[in-house]
């Protein structure tokens, strides 16, 4: 069974790409088999693709497949779609997830579109990215936000990107603690794909 998880924002600049990347490496961590399709190889992340190539650039086998579209025979365990911002056409059926930095602007667009998907099974997950706490404006604003998990704004998800990593791939206290911050979100993702268990796979890359 292939499962299905779309990242969606309507505006640009909310952290899809590092929001798709970092659930890719956790869930391909766990053993899935992992497709990403990068709808949005041009946002303001780089996109998935660009970092796939930079992967390779390092001499780095991605442990996961990046691909501009999605092939007509998919065998993965879980194809993760990076959309592009906007409002959302109808989707095909899947797990929702909506990626938001903690701004007035963002968080209200987040929460009216997780609003207008709330009939959808699974109900779509609203993640609270590259969110700085140390400030007082942020916190208040995650305090307002229920069931929302908060994933901090880390130098480590910038120079993973840089190496064609993400936080499952690297070494060190500072990797540990994001993956331990991240934890969270994938256990909410886990529950809402219905807990699936998977297989080791061999590493992807681009395709």
């Amino acid at each position: 069974m292939t499962h299905t998880i779309h990242v969606h924002g309507r505006k640009g600049g909310s952290t899809k790409t590092l929001t798709t990347l970092t659930l890719a490496g956790a869930l391909a961590s766990l053993g899935a088999d992992v497709l990403v399709v990068d709808l949005d190889p041009n946002g303001a992340d780089g996109g998935s693709l660009r970092w796939a190539s930079l992967a390779h650039a390092n001499g780095r086998q991605p442990a996961f497949t990046v691909c501009p579209a999605l092939p007509r025979r998919v065998e993965a365990d879980v194809v993760i779609f990076d959309h592009p911002p906007g409002q959302p056409s109808r989707l095909p059926e899947g797990l929702i997830v909506i990626p938001t930095s903690l701004d007035p602007g963002n968080v209200i667009s987040a929460m009216r579109l997780q609003a207008q998907l709330a009939k959808r099974k699974p109900a779509p997950i609203v993640v609270a990215s590259r969110v700085r706490l140390d400030r007082a404006e942020p916190r208040k604003m995650l305090a307002q936000l229920e069931g929302v998990h908060a994933v901090r704004d880390r130098a480590i998800y910038p120079t993973s990107y840089g190496a064609g990593q993400t936080i499952y791939d690297m070494s060190g206290p500072h990797a540990e603690a994001a993956r331990q911050e991240h934890l969270p979100v994938v256990q909410q993702v886990l529950a809402a794909l219905g807990n699936p268990t998977f297989a080791p796979v061999q590493a992807g890359g681009v395709s």
